[in-house]
């Protein structure tokens, strides 16, 4: 008998809601796995100079969103994420552009860069090739 174990679909839909200082939203649509073949989600960053990725969450299958705490206002940051079932973890999904947080001169709060439609005057989401890219400000 020969059984056939295929890797675990990956998430399809990577973005983030909102950027406060020090920490992002990020929000995910669950692949077509049934839940019930979930075992959760793996969520790691990097630092745009860092060699390797680090485990920041390890999640229950009917989360789709995190906040990732701990972050420095002018680093920057990539994001991704895989899907896990009993026969291992998905290929990841990354989470693109790289984020950077910063504090425009003279603004109220954090604002999430590169974005050109992002000004003080239009602080809403905007769509972009990868989902939703916006700045709040808060």
């Amino acid at each position: 008998m020969l059984l056939v174990v295929d890797t675990p679909e990956p998430v399809p839909f990577i973005r983030h809601t909102e950027a406060r200082r020090g920490s992002i939203m990020l929000e995910w649509d669950q692949p077509r796995t049934p839940i019930t073949a979930l075992r959760g989600y793996v969520l790691e960053r990097r630092e745009e100079a860092a060699p390797s990725w680090s485990r920041i969450a390890a999640l229950p299958p009917t989360t789709t969103r995190y906040k990732v705490p701990d972050l420095l206002e002018g680093r920057q940051y990539k994001f991704r994420i895989l899907t896990e079932t009993r026969e291992g973890l998905s290929a990841p999904l990354e989470y693109e552009p790289p984020v950077v947080l910063s504090r425009p001169a003279g603004a109220a709060a954090v604002s999430l860069w590169p974005n050109p439609h992002c000004t003080r005057g239009n602080a809403t989401r905007r769509a972009n090739g990868n989902g939703i890219s916006c700045c709040k400000w808060e």
